[in-house]
């Protein structure tokens, strides 16, 4: 190229200057526009020509062979940063020289800091849908232990009709009542010789029920804990009462179905009755016979009747009895 040695183009050099505007190398014109043919002459005719053109200092930047930098200027504190020559005029042609235009962190964290991060956030996920979570069980206790203190809700005070026709002629045995309120199935079910265990979460519904079970000389082993964490057990009731409790059956996290089916020993019953509809929480047309089809069905019923928890109107629900197969 017009004689000149591989070390005239080998280095380039890059100057905060006053005065003095940055441009282009034009190598096909031999000589940027508006600066003389001096400034591709060797190293030392270019330092020269720098101070000569009152230039303040001059630093070197290194190319590599196909054009690009290798090591960004460093330019001085005080003097303004100048715009990259580029030797050749086209765009990267690899990844390799792309990334090298791509400024890089001084230190990329550890893959085990990532992980750690990543673990943290996960945590304070949990945490908080866990405090969310409290804060709604505890508004929940706290509206059903008001309304079973202040009786401001009527409902049936006596045994649901539907389980007093399903233990007609039945073994008395071991019973479960999932969320029994203030008793009253779960002591008709021990005055009529029944081993019963009542859960609920509300303290003042099992107060209640302590009281009825006393007041009926009966004994009555009752749980205070929510639903979801009770554990039912695998064969060991043969008879489970789930009366009014379509929401938690639709709104638990889990397989409530298949929780009441192993919980059952075989010949033993399965006696639900609660709202039917549209509405998310209630049971919907023939769910029950669904979720329970390994059962046999003795009685269903979806009907306008009068509800136990609203007495002296009809609402529209659902009676289910099924029995757990013999192995």
């Amino acid at each position: 190229m017009g004689g000149l040695s591989s070390d005239d183009f080998s280095w380039l050099s890059v100057c905060s200057a006053r005065g003095l505007a940055p441009a282009l190398l034009n190598i096909g014109s031999m000589s940027p526009p508006g600066y003389p043919s001096a400034w591709l002459r060797p190293r030392s005719a270019r330092f020269r020509f720098a101070r000569q053109n009152h230039c303040s200092s001059a630093t070197t930047c290194r190319f590599s062979t196909s054009g690009w930098p290798v090591i960004p200027p460093k330019p001085r504190p005080g003097h303004t940063r100048i715009l990259s020559v580029i030797a050749r005029f086209r765009q990267p042609s690899t990844e390799r020289e792309k990334l090298a235009t791509i400024p890089r962190m001084k230190a990329a964290l550890p893959k085990e800091w990532f992980a750690r991060i990543l673990r943290l956030f996960a945590f304070l996920l949990s945490a908080s849908a866990l405090v969310a979570q409290s804060s709604s069980t505890a508004d929940r206790r706290t509206f059903w232990d008001d309304l079973f203190r202040n009786g401001e809700v009527s409902f049936n005070k006596n045994a649901s009709k539907l389980l007093q026709y399903a233990v007609i002629n039945r073994k008395p045995g071991t019973a479960v009542d999932l969320g029994m309120g203030e008793g009253r199935n779960a002591v008709f079910l021990a005055t009529k010789g029944w081993q019963v265990t009542g859960v609920d979460f509300s303290a003042e519904a099992i107060k209640q029920a302590k009281a009825r079970a006393a007041a009926a000389h009966v004994p009555l082993d009752s749980v205070l804990e929510d639903l979801d964490a009770y554990e039912v057990g695998r064969a060991k009731w043969d008879l489970i009462a789930l009366f009014y409790m379509h929401a938690w059956f639709h709104e638990s996290k889990r397989d409530i179905p298949r929780l009441l089916v192993e919980g059952l020993k075989p010949g033993g019953l399965l006696v639900i009755e609660g709202y039917a509809g549209e509405e998310g929480t209630y049971y919907q047309t023939n769910e029950l016979l669904r979720s329970f089809a390994d059962l046999k069905i003795v009685h269903y019923e979806d009907v306008s009747d009068e509800a136990d928890w609203a007495p002296g109107e009809k609402s529209h629900i659902v009676r289910f009895i099924a029995e757990k197969p013999q192995k």
